[in-house]
């Protein structure tokens, strides 16, 4: 029997689509564990990742610094999603952004060019290229069309367990907005509910 991280990802990639057993054992060869503590990174900024992960357990954030030290959000991620720096990892060169852990956290990784290279993977490579743009769009048109308090309860839908996750640091720096912002939105929204 396969521990249940491993057979939570055969399940997710058998829905993308179906897979042999031999296609199976041959992907299980290239799996490797990570473990990370908290607040360790996964990937650094100016680093070249091979790399995606598949998140057994754990919270990991993507974030940009500007060179006067202040970071912003770009996304976050829990079990049982597939995480890294896809454009890195395709092109070959240094990432733009930081990949850190903000809860212990243990990760499936595999190189991302065994699937891209590989005929019988490209499913695969496709569908996690067309999630990436379905979740850039989204989160663009946020940006340019919501105000903050419209961003902060599309935060809430999207990620309804994630609130309770992060610091009200992190949510504010994902939504664009100050500590101080937040927390007057959120004061409305719980006089409103």
């Amino acid at each position: 029997m396969e521990a249940e991280p491993v057979y939570r990802l055969r399940q997710m990639l058998s829905a993308i689509h179906p897979l042999t057993d031999a296609q199976w054992q041959l992907f299980r060869t290239q799996l490797r564990v990570r473990h990370l503590e908290k607040n360790s990174y996964f990937l650094r900024a100016g680093d070249i990742s091979c790399d995606l992960a598949f998140i057994c357990s754990g919270l990991m954030r993507m974030y940009y610094l500007t060179p006067q030290g202040v970071e912003f959000n770009r996304s976050f991620a829990l079990e049982n999603h597939f995480y890294g720096a896809y454009r890195s990892a395709l092109l070959q060169e240094p990432a733009m952004f930081s990949i850190q852990a903000l809860e212990p956290t243990e990760l499936l990784l595999f190189d991302y060019q065994f699937i891209n290279q590989d005929p019988l993977w490209q499913p695969f490579s496709y569908v996690f290229a067309q999630q990436l743009l379905l979740v850039k769009e989204k989160r663009e048109a946020q940006f340019l069309l919501l105000t903050p308090e419209q961003r902060y309860q599309a935060f809430l839908e999207d990620y309804p367990t994630l609130a309770s996750r992060l610091s009200d640091r992190h949510i504010a720096s994902y939504l664009g907005i100050t500590a101080v912002s937040l927390s007057r939105i959120k004061q409305k929204h719980k006089h409103r509910h």
